[in-house]
Protein backbone atom coordinates (compact mmCIF):
# COMPACT_ATOMS: atom_id res chain seq x y z
CA UNK A 1 0.00 0.00 0.00
CA UNK A 2 3.22 2.34 0.90
CA UNK A 3 4.33 2.23 -2.91
CA UNK A 4 0.97 3.13 -4.60
CA UNK A 5 0.81 6.20 -2.14
CA UNK A 6 4.22 6.85 -3.36
CA UNK A 7 3.73 6.20 -6.94
CA UNK A 8 0.88 8.39 -6.39
CA UNK A 9 2.15 11.25 -5.32
CA UNK A 10 5.35 10.94 -7.61
CA UNK A 11 3.08 11.04 -10.51
CA UNK A 12 0.74 14.20 -8.62
CA UNK A 13 4.26 16.24 -7.95
CA UNK A 14 4.83 15.20 -12.12
CA UNK A 15 1.57 16.62 -13.15
CA UNK A 16 1.63 20.18 -10.88
CA UNK A 17 5.20 20.85 -12.58
CA UNK A 18 4.11 20.36 -15.84
CA UNK A 19 1.30 22.10 -14.88
CA UNK A 20 3.65 24.99 -14.13
CA UNK A 21 5.79 25.00 -17.01
CA UNK A 22 3.31 24.75 -19.44
CA UNK A 23 1.18 28.11 -17.18
CA UNK A 24 3.99 30.62 -17.17
CA UNK A 25 1.91 33.75 -18.59
CA UNK A 26 1.51 36.63 -15.88
CA UNK A 27 -1.63 37.84 -14.91
CA UNK A 28 -3.69 40.53 -12.56
CA UNK A 29 -5.93 39.30 -9.67
CA UNK A 30 -7.91 42.20 -9.01
CA UNK A 31 -8.78 42.30 -4.92
CA UNK A 32 -11.77 44.57 -3.62
CA UNK A 33 -10.99 48.01 -3.17
CA UNK A 34 -9.12 48.40 -6.80
CA UNK A 35 -5.94 46.28 -5.61
CA UNK A 36 -4.64 44.13 -7.48
CA UNK A 37 -1.65 41.56 -7.72
CA UNK A 38 0.10 40.36 -10.29
CA UNK A 39 1.53 36.86 -10.60
CA UNK A 40 2.21 33.46 -12.91
CA UNK A 41 -0.90 32.10 -14.00
CA UNK A 42 0.10 28.48 -12.25
CA UNK A 43 -0.19 30.27 -9.03
CA UNK A 44 -3.18 30.84 -9.23
CA UNK A 45 -3.99 27.40 -10.37
CA UNK A 46 -2.38 25.74 -7.99
CA UNK A 47 -3.88 28.20 -4.80
CA UNK A 48 -7.45 28.32 -6.10
CA UNK A 49 -6.93 23.97 -6.21
CA UNK A 50 -5.52 24.14 -2.93
CA UNK A 51 -8.07 26.20 -1.68
CA UNK A 52 -10.99 23.80 -2.95
CA UNK A 53 -8.90 20.28 -1.53
CA UNK A 54 -9.13 22.34 2.24
CA UNK A 55 -12.76 23.34 2.13
CA UNK A 56 -13.64 19.73 0.65
CA UNK A 57 -11.25 17.87 3.40
CA UNK A 58 -13.08 20.60 5.93
CA UNK A 59 -16.56 18.82 4.81
CA UNK A 60 -15.13 15.59 4.72
CA UNK A 61 -13.98 16.44 8.35
CA UNK A 62 -17.42 16.77 9.71
CA UNK A 63 -19.12 14.37 7.98
CA UNK A 64 -16.77 11.70 9.41
CA UNK A 65 -16.89 13.26 12.92
CA UNK A 66 -20.53 12.92 12.55
CA UNK A 67 -20.47 9.41 11.43
CA UNK A 68 -18.17 8.82 14.28
CA UNK A 69 -20.53 10.05 16.47
CA UNK A 70 -23.44 7.97 15.53
CA UNK A 71 -20.91 4.83 15.55
CA UNK A 72 -20.50 5.76 19.04
CA UNK A 73 -24.46 5.88 19.93
CA UNK A 74 -25.14 2.87 18.12
CA UNK A 75 -21.90 0.82 19.88
CA UNK A 76 -23.70 2.03 23.26
CA UNK A 77 -27.11 1.05 22.30
CA UNK A 78 -26.00 -2.37 21.19
CA UNK A 79 -24.02 -2.90 24.46
CA UNK A 80 -26.87 -1.98 26.30
CA UNK A 81 -28.91 -4.94 24.48
CA UNK A 82 -26.31 -7.20 25.21
CA UNK A 83 -26.36 -6.62 28.34
CA UNK A 84 -30.38 -7.16 28.96
CA UNK A 85 -29.76 -10.02 26.41
CA UNK A 86 -27.68 -11.85 29.18
CA UNK A 87 -29.86 -11.01 31.79
CA UNK A 88 -32.93 -12.00 30.36
CA UNK A 89 -31.03 -15.24 29.73
CA UNK A 90 -29.79 -15.98 32.94
CA UNK A 91 -33.45 -15.22 34.19
CA UNK A 92 -34.86 -17.79 32.16
CA UNK A 93 -31.88 -20.23 33.25
CA UNK A 94 -33.27 -19.82 36.44
CA UNK A 95 -36.42 -20.62 35.62
CA UNK A 96 -36.27 -23.47 34.14
CA UNK A 97 -34.14 -25.03 36.54
CA UNK A 98 -36.11 -24.04 39.45
CA UNK A 99 -39.20 -26.26 37.77
CA UNK A 100 -37.07 -29.24 37.24
CA UNK A 101 -38.54 -32.69 39.13
CA UNK A 102 -36.55 -33.05 42.12
CA UNK A 103 -34.99 -29.65 42.33
CA UNK A 104 -37.47 -28.71 45.20
CA UNK A 105 -39.50 -26.47 43.03
CA UNK A 106 -43.47 -26.60 42.69
CA UNK A 107 -44.23 -30.00 40.96
CA UNK A 108 -46.58 -29.86 38.14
Amino acid sequence: MTAVKYTFSLILVAVVVAFAFMNQQEVDIAYYFGQTYHTRLWVVAVAAASAGAAVAALFAGISILRLKGQLWSANRKADKLEEELARLRNQAAGMALGSQPGSGGPAV
